[in-house]
């Protein structure tokens, strides 16, 4: 069993003083019949209009027949669309399959979306129709078969889409993002491919955390075996990065143990570090790191570890924090931009919890929108004004 060393990143949860934002919650799309889960969210913008997207399924996460969804906005937010799919789940060899939506990337006019695909082999839908849960973790027979990501564009401004490119064996975590000179990362569990393709269609590089098997998939249960493979402490898994001033790409790492680990590149994400422990804590939820428009980094996470005993309310998944850095390194100035409890779903599922689930954010105008689930139900977002977070001189005054 390897030991990971230790990172200085850090967030000093429970020693920094928190102000919290009075932001108004917008829904975007509420679960429904034959709609009650609904997870997976981005959002993004192309000119004035903002786009959201998300996973959708019945009543399960990761059941057969979850598709990808897409909502818009003409007002910066504060209302949008009725949701239509943007691709439904095909039918695969023993059923259907399960899409999983992983966002979009602007280019130009252009969109292009991100979706991982992967079905149940006969042992995983066995497992998933007794068990009532995708399985997430490794065993001698596989759960899943054909994981994938599919590349979809559009150009007529999400109107229509068309697939245009494929990544085998690998399922994203998040849409692409840029690194210092255009090259794309699309951040994934154990693997983050790239391409200096700026519109990221083609080109995509294998790149990832090292002495993986030469027949790893990256996909909701493939990392379980990559864990067990390189017989790691703690899992890797839902990647999220930004890249210092020094070039240095830090891929942000769940874990499952109530902090981030996280590689770095330092050859622009041709290859990667071990794993290594941070202190920057987290409550088992995905999150998003990135930067500011006036140069600070950023780090939008659940990160209370106050009932980390207890894990149904460890699940709860509040507050949502965003946490601010000066230098890549503390992340010290946070910002609460949501602290409601958590309450049950109104239909419950398997999986199906959090108040914050999985945020991510956009930047657009002068707004930082922060997207989330609720309950793995609602779809819904904030509206964080850039001016209400304090600049570098206020923090230093």
């Amino acid at each position: 069993m390897s030991t990971a060393p230790q990172s200085p990143i850090s967030n000093r949860q429970g020693s920094v003083t928190s102000v919290r934002l009075p932001l108004r919650e917008i829904p975007i799309f509420r679960g429904r019949s034959g709609a009650w889960y609904n997870h997976h969210h981005q959002v993004t913008s192309l000119g004035g209009r903002l786009f959201a997207t998300w996973s959708s399924s019945f009543t399960n996460e990761d059941e057969p027949g979850q598709s990808m969804m897409l909502a818009t906005s003409d007002d910066g937010g504060g209302s949008w669309s009725e949701a239509r799919t943007l691709l439904a789940a095909p039918r695969g060899e023993h059923d259907l399959a399960i899409l999983t939506s992983m966002g979009l990337h602007v280019h130009g006019e252009l969109l292009v979306a991100y979706c991982g695909s992967y079905e149940y082999t006969a042992h995983g839908l066995s497992y998933y129709r007794r068990e009532g849960s995708n399985h997430k973790g490794w065993s001698e027979k596989p759960f899943h078969q054909d994981s994938h990501c599919k590349i979809l564009v559009s150009r007529d401004g999400g109107g229509t889409w068309r697939q245009e490119g494929r990544i085998e064996r690998f399922v994203p975590n998040l849409c692409p993002q840029p690194v210092a000179g255009g090259r794309l990362i699309l951040p994934g569990n154990m693997w983050f491919p790239y391409t200096d393709d700026p519109v990221g269609i083609t080109g995509w590089k294998i790149a990832g955390i090292p002495r993986l098997p030469a027949d790893y998939y990256d996909d909701p249960d493939g990392f379980g075996r990559g864990k067990s493979y390189r017989g790691d402490e703690f899992p890797c898994c839902e990647g999220s990065f930004f890249q210092t001033g020094d070039g240095v790409i830090h891929m942000m790492l769940r874990t499952e143990r109530g902090w981030l680990a996280v590689c770095e590149s330092r050859d622009r994400g041709q290859s990667y570090s071990e794993p290594m422990r941070t202190d920057y804590s987290d409550s088992n939820c995905r999150f998003h790191f990135g930067r500011l428009p006036d140069g600070r980094w950023f780090g939008l996470t659940c990160p209370n570890l106050e009932h980390q005993d207890d894990p149904a309310a460890f699940l709860g998944r509040t507050p949502m924090v965003l946490a601010l850095s000066e230098d890549g390194v503390l992340f010290n100035r946070h910002y609460v931009l949501g602290d409601e409890p958590y309450g049950a779903p109104v239909n419950p599922g398997f999986h199906k919890h959090g108040r914050y689930g999985y945020p991510s954010c956009h930047i657009f105008g002068d707004s930082l929108l922060a997207i989330y689930s609720v309950n793995k139900e609602n779809i819904a977002c904030v509206r964080c004004p850039l001016a209400s977070l304090a600049s570098r001189d206020t923090a230093a005054s």
